[in-house]
């Protein structure tokens, strides 16, 4: 299935082109993604963690860079990768191009993605995959902004990566106490920035490494008890299915066959005599 998204850059298009194509830069901004190896300068490894309705997958793949026009400012990237359970696989091919739009640029992505395996039962119909690409999208160029504005009042510090979208409709987690960080001289008296403000990128790293932990561990929990009510509905359906198999198999027990009655002596000693008398008078008549 084919989606298309666009987000607008504050920037200028070649600023825009030389920002998209800065993986490590770029990579904290992307909702549930995490960086986890450089195979070359085309080609990175990483983790994306997505939910479809209440299920969340956690994709472990590559993505290659197989074009990069720099002129058109469009590039073509290939995605694929594999749930980390085992569900099944997602391969995508993405092409995203930059173009003037104001003062700053408006990025248009285009995704063809096919899904394999239990996976492609999660996100059935279109609309739900272009629910969570859009929500994706949004949540990537909001972030993006942020980034820019940080790094515009901070001087290029990188602020710390937002958690993923999946633990966002999850109930808060008060962080767990680490220690006061150290701030650089000059900005201890700074304010964070505005776009940066309600994000991940105002709390510090540690805490929030610990609310991400947090927030894998009930998202586990919570496919552990889907899987289990799965498994017992399945169950009382075949205990059902066996039950009403044997009502229409069964039938009553046959009645008891009556008891010949036993014949006494006496009885048979006159059934004699009468075979006798009525066979005298059957010769004489």
């Amino acid at each position: 299935m084919e989606i298309i998204n666009q987000f607008d850059v504050p920037l200028d298009p070649a600023d825009a082109w030389k920002l998209l194509l800065d993986i490590r830069r770029i990579m904290p901004c992307v909702p549930g993604a995490e960086l986890l190896d450089v195979i070359d300068e085309a080609t990175y490894k990483g983790k994306v963690s997505v939910k479809l309705g209440p299920v969340a997958l956690a994709f472990v793949g590559t993505a290659t860079f197989e074009e990069k026009d720099e002129a058109a400012r469009q590039a073509k990237v290939k995605a694929k990768g594999s749930d980390a359970k085992g569900r099944g696989g997602a391969n995508a091919d993405v092409l995203f191009n930059i173009e003037p739009a104001g003062e700053g640029s408006k990025v248009t992505v285009k995704t063809n993605v096919n899904l394999s395996g239990s996976v492609a039962q999660y996100g059935r119909g279109t609309g739900v995959i272009q629910g969570v690409a859009s929500q994706l999208t949004a949540q990537f160029a909001r972030n993006l902004q942020a980034l820019l504005a940080h790094e515009e009042q901070y001087g290029g510090e990188p602020p710390v990566a937002a958690p993923p979208p999946a633990a966002a409709a999850a109930p808060p987690v008060p962080p767990t106490p680490s220690a006061t960080p150290v701030q650089p001289a000059g900005s201890r008296d700074a304010a964070p920035s505005p776009a940066m403000t309600g994000t991940a990128a105002s709390v510090p790293a540690a805490d929030s490494q610990a609310l991400i932990a947090m927030m894998t561990r009930i998202e586990a929990a919570a496919a552990r008890i889907e899987a289990a009510i799965g498994r017992a509905e399945a169950a009382t359906a075949r205990v059902e299915a066996t039950s009403n198999a044997l009502n229409r198999t069964a039938r009553p027990p046959a009645p008891p066959m009556p008891t010949a009655k036993p014949i006494s002596g006496i009885s048979l000693m006159f059934t004699v005599l009468w075979g006798m008398v009525t066979g005298i008078f059957k010769k004489h008549s």
